[in-house]
């Protein structure tokens, strides 16, 4: 046991220098780099002990004695922190934590004024324990120890239990599980005095310790970056994560990461992330754009948020990235990529936005539907005039032909007939200027919704078409529209008329529905707000019931039975917000009207709250 002693000792020094090498600064590599200082003050005293023993110089055994309990002592407090900081479990600050070296200080005083008292050793004889007469505090310093390690081992057993079958993680549970254990079990039976075992038999059973951290750390990297615990986490987790060391080296990747990217790149860890990269281009993804992400991720010391769209087997998924900067005390130490498929929230999202396209066609083949009896009624009244003065025109042109060598009809008849003829040209061109004007009303009206067409245009013009558009509706539902104009009419505003005019349309409409084909009147009024403009409809038609309020804008409703879609009022809001950056609101007194606002961005804007009035 003297000569392995010694062999322990050497690689305890190795160890240490290994793991003072490792840049990581975290608390695990803190907490094996104080135990292995501990370790090497209690094998190096044991070995002094024995070494005043073949020198005859045992005046200085207690003296080495008392110096190795700061190992002794300390030690078990030490495991048990390193279990914690294993597990991610107990205290996280420093002044709890401090709370495990309170006894191992009172035992550092008690042993060092052991001359005074007695309470640790009455009678200290070495390497024979057999003669050894232990003190009161002796057994609170053992009991504590054991409690520690004891502790240390629970926390592990514990943690391996709620994540068994986790693969390389729950190794390093074992590698520290056996690590406490068998130095445990020898010192159980150096103190119970079984023969074979010494005072070199516990310090010695710490090289299994050494040689099971020094395997774990180059094995299952055990200090580096990635606390065991939130492996653990994530390896259980949907998002995919890798974890890349600042000289671009990958440490670590869950299991997600690697069955979703193994067929794709060259992965494995402690290998470079452009070696692992080689094969990206077979994803549509240039294998520098992650380097270059990474890259900058550790210039700016900030977090980096990008998607993609990886290709794999003839398949395009959609992925969201987070690229965040690993700092330990403020120094760059590496980098952690976390993905999430969005494949299916992008998927849903289009088909989403396909539905809302064909909510908006359908709405609008309803407004066409309405707009046709419009166009027919409109029509029908300049034709028919015009029919009538075809006829007079006829009439008046055989008069003419008549007239021609007919020496009774003077020059000045001929002139009136010539001017009955203009006038009823001209009455002609009047009702073909109007059909003119309702065709290309009505052309430019009938453009679909789902083009984002950003044009100017006028209050005036806006006026103007609904106007044109509503004439007989309002003829048909006994209503009146009344225009109060309080903005100057050539106000532009950018942005698709058709739209606008539809909004307004339909507004117009359920109002004239509200008076249930009664006389009433509409009061359509236009004011600028700031930098916005407020397009007014106004009704006394009795107003909203309270069920229907909550959800008009939220949900298809109409108040119309089977005779409405309840798509108006929903397409209304969807194209106003969405497409304008607006608002739209209401206000409704039941009994009596409602009133309802469209409020436009002069200039549009991408974001816009939606304000509750």
């Amino acid at each position: 046991m003297f000569y392995i002693a010694h062999v322990s000792l050497a690689f305890i020094v190795v160890l240490f220098i290994a793991i003072a090498r490792v840049e990581t600064k975290n608390q695990i590599r803190k907490y094996f780099m104080a135990f292995m200082v501990e370790l090497f003050v209690w094998t190096i005293s044991v070995l002094a002990q024995q070494y005043c023993v073949l020198f005859g110089q045992t005046q200085h055994i207690m003296f080495f004695e008392k110096l190795a309990y700061f190992g002794v002592a300390f030690i078990p407090a030490q495991v048990m922190l390193i279990s914690m900081a294993a597990t991610s479990s107990g205290p996280k600050s420093l002044t709890k934590r401090f709370v495990f070296f309170i006894i191992p200080i009172v035992t550092q005083v008690v042993i060092w004024a052991n001359d005074l008292h007695g309470a640790f050793y009455m009678n200290y004889t070495f390497p024979n324990v057999e003669d050894v007469e232990f003190g009161w505090y002796f057994y609170i310093h053992s009991a504590y120890s054991y409690a520690c390690l004891l502790g240390a081992i629970l926390l592990i057993i514990r943690f391996v239990y709620k994540n068994r079958g986790s693969g390389d993680s729950n190794a390093q549970m074992y590698i520290l599980l056996v690590g406490i254990i068998v130095p445990i079990l020898v010192n159980i039976l150096y103190t119970i005095g079984v023969s074979g075992f010494t005072a070199f038999s516990t310090p010695v059973a710490f090289l299994v310790t050494v040689l099971a951290y020094f395997f774990g750390m180059y094995r299952y990297n055990m200090i580096r970056l990635t606390p065991i615990a939130m492996k653990m986490v994530m390896n259980k987790a949907s998002d995919l994560y890798i974890v890349i060391d600042e000289d671009m080296v990958i440490l670590d990747y869950n299991e997600p990461f690697y069955d979703v990217f193994s067929p794709l790149i060259s992965i494995k860890k402690q290998t470079s992330l452009a070696e692992a990269l080689s094969k990206m281009n077979k994803t549509g993804i240039p294998d520098n754009v992650f380097i270059d992400i990474v890259r900058e991720c550790q210039d700016s010391r900030e977090t980096i948020y990008r998607d993609f769209n990886i290709e794999s087997g003839g398949e395009v998924k959609h992925y969201t990235a987070e690229f965040s900067a690993l700092l330990i005390d403020n120094e760059y130490h590496g980098c952690i990529m976390l993905l999430r498929n969005i494949t299916r929230a992008v998927n849903d999202m289009e088909e989403i936005k396909q539905n809302h396209i064909r909510l908006i066609e359908q709405e609008h083949l309803a407004s066409l539907g309405q707009l046709i009896g419009g166009i027919a009624h409109n029509l029908k009244t300049p034709i028919m005039a015009m029919s009538g003065r075809t006829k007079n025109l006829e009439a008046l042109i055989e008069e003419y032909e008549e007239s021609v060598g007919d020496e009774k009809v003077s020059a000045e008849d001929h002139i009136e007939i010539a001017n009955d003829m203009k006038k009823e040209v001209f009455n002609i061109q009047s009702h073909i200027s109007y059909i003119s004007e309702i065709i290309t009303t009505v052309k430019e009206q009938t453009i679909k919704f789902d083009e984002d067409n950003m044009d100017m245009f006028t209050v005036s013009e806006l006026v103007r078409r609904v106007q044109i558009l509503m004439h007989h509706e309002l003829i048909c539902s006994n209503c009146e529209l009344i225009y109060d104009e309080q903005i100057d009419d050539s106000t532009i505003i950018n942005g698709d008329i058709n739209a606008i005019v539809q909004v307004v349309d339909n507004i117009i409409i359920n109002s004239m529905n509200a008076y249930g084909g009664k006389p009433g009147k509409i009061w359509l009024t236009i004011y600028r707000a700031h930098e916005d403009v407020i397009i007014s409809i106004k009704d006394k038609a009795g107003g909203i019931p309270a069920d229907i309020q909550e959800k008009l804008f939220k949900q298809m409703v109409t108040t119309k039975g089977k005779g409405g879609t309840g798509l108006g009022l929903y397409i209304s809001y969807s194209t106003v917000v969405g497409r304008y950056g607006g608002e739209m609101w209401f206000k409704t007194t039941p009994g009596q009207g409602s009133e309802f606002f469209v409020m436009i961005p002069l200039e549009k804007r991408k974001e816009r709250g939606i304000g509750k009035k």
